[in-house]
């Protein structure tokens, strides 16, 4: 890299900016920082602003919030009519609600495809594919 003239200062060093060719301390003398934009004064006729502010994306559409709220709804009672754990020969309380086909679609809401279990079982249910497959507990999703 070779050394060339500010045209600014005037003096001989390595430029900053090639247009106008400016070295770092010409260069910083005429512009500010506002954030993370720069704005130019003298050596440019263009003037940076800093975009407009939008609006974030929702994390969900209104249908789908609506449809949350109604499987939040269904679930509360599915959970307060179903206290005890649905796998074989278990006693302890429910706690979460297994959805034996899946959540997709219209199977949220399909509570007879639901299955209230114990954080214990709902693991080994998910952890044990085959097995529970067979006793009914999984089914397939097609």
């Amino acid at each position: 890299m070779k050394l060339k003239i500010c045209s600014s200062c005037g003096i001989e060093c390595y430029l900053w900016k090639s247009n106008p060719k400016l070295c770092k301390s010409c260069d910083l003398k005429n512009s500010t920082s506002i954030g993370s934009f720069k704005i130019t004064y003298k050596t440019s006729n263009k003037t940076l602003h800093p975009p407009k502010k939008q609006k974030p994306i929702p994390n969900m559409s209104e249908k789908e919030k609506k449809r949350q709220q109604a499987y939040l709804a269904l679930r509360k009672i599915y959970m307060a009519q179903h206290t005890k754990c649905m796998f074989k020969d278990c006693q302890r309380l429910s706690e979460e609600c297994h959805h034996i086909v899946g959540r997709v679609g219209e199977r949220l809401l399909d509570t007879t495809e639901w299955m209230a279990v114990c954080s214990e079982h709902h693991r080994y249910i998910h952890d044990n594919d085959k097995e529970c497959r067979e006793l009914g507990y999984l089914k397939s999703r097609l």
